[in-house]
């Protein structure tokens, strides 16, 4: 997209005629400069990137918020490019060194847990024969009091045993308190896996809402026109399967340039945001919306016959125009026009939608606030 709008500002300034008065420009490229520079800020709201990178998108953005010459706009938009491709190198470093530290964590992780395995198979060996010396030992006792032999001998025979269970207490002593180094030691791991676990976590958080992001229109927060290119696809190809009803509609915001020209581009900005609530509201959840750029939206309603085609989009259009906007204490009424059209035997998705463009095209001639359909 940023190609595509610095070819635009070249040829816009190739094709620009001479100045009037060598200070004013004509008003057809003035609008095109500011068409662009609202285009390519609203593309960088998009981005999602961090540190340097991202400051230096903040500053072209207040830059274009401003105003930019035509003549920078080119360059603005290769420097906007190469700040995109330093953003995604950024990124792949940041999760290379991620992944990696991960993988060093997960490998000493791994190497201490068969170190912790071992330790404590030894430890459970060592218990036992303890366990297994001691009542040997008291075994022993027991039949030597059994036995009654004369006084001293019994002495000496428990004596050389009670010294033999007091080393195998304090082996015992010695062996507890490893235990507890190895309680400690793993506890120490456990919270090592936890902490590794948050940040695979926080990371996969990252990961989907930067995914969440690339699918939305950063403005109306609906989907945008790259995804429903995708869902165009998908749908196209689930209606030549089972031959489902499949409607699509354009909807255009009538006189929308002049909510803009009066009111400001934040004013046009805040009626694409609340229009495109309200339809998002409107809708099925099975029908999908999409800005599809300027003040252009989408909608695929699928399972939606020529019967009943109508009764949503005119359900939508009221919707919108009922909607109390107020610009700089003016009342404004916004109505839309749709052009809509269901798939028919053989139709390419691409003919369904310049058909469904055409009808838009004769509502808007047509007096605009109207559905169109050519079914």
């Amino acid at each position: 997209r940023l190609l595509e709008l610095y070819q635009q500002a070249v040829r816009s300034l190739l094709l620009r005629p001479v100045k009037l008065n060598d200070q004013v420009e004509l008003s057809d490229h003035v609008l095109l400069r500011n068409k662009l520079c609202d285009e390519l800020q609203r593309l960088i709201t998009e981005l999602d990137f961090t540190g340097p990178v991202g400051e230096k998108l903040a500053e072209i953005r207040a830059q274009l918020l401003h105003g930019v010459a035509l003549e920078a706009l080119p360059q603005l938009c290769l420097g906007l490019i190469e700040l995109i491709i330093e953003g995604a190198r950024q990124e792949r470093r940041e999760s290379h060194l991620f992944l990696t530290s991960l993988n060093d964590s997960i490998s000493s992780v791994h190497l201490r847990l068969n170190e912790s395995l071992d330790e404590g198979r030894a430890m459970h060996e060592q218990h036992q024969r303890a366990g297994d010396e001691i009542h040997r030992h008291l075994d022993s006792i027991s039949q030597q009091l059994e036995l009654s032999p004369p006084y001293e001998q019994l002495k000496q025979n428990i004596g050389q045993s009670l010294s033999v269970l007091q080393t195998l207490l304090l082996e015992r002593n010695q062996l507890l308190a490893r235990e507890q180094r190895f309680l400690h030691d793993m506890a120490a791991m456990e919270q090592k896996i936890n902490l590794m676990k948050e940040e695979t976590s926080e990371y996969k958080k990252r990961i989907a809402q930067q995914k969440h992001k690339l699918l939305l229109d950063s403005l109306t927060q609906v989907f945008n026109r790259a995804t429903f290119d995708e869902r165009l696809d998908l749908e196209y190809k689930r209606w030549l399967r089972y031959q489902a009803p499949l409607c699509l509609a354009i909807i255009d915001i009538d006189h929308f340039k002049s909510i803009n020209d009066r009111f400001g581009h934040l004013a046009g900005d805040k009626a694409l945001k609340v229009i495109a609530r309200a339809m998002s509201r409107t809708l099925r959840e099975t029908d999908f919306i999409a800005r599809y750029g300027g003040d252009e939206f989408v909608v695929l309603l699928p399972g939606v016959d020529a019967s009943n085609s109508l009764t949503p989009l005119e359900k939508l259009r009221n919707v919108v125009k009922s909607i109390p906007f107020r610009f700089k204490d003016d009342r404004v009424e916004i109505t839309i026009s749709i052009g809509m059209t269901l798939f028919r035997n053989g139709d390419s998705a691409m003919e369904a939608f310049e058909r469904a463009d055409q009808a838009l095209y004769e509502a808007k001639n047509d007096g605009r606030d109207r559905i169109v359909q050519h079914v």
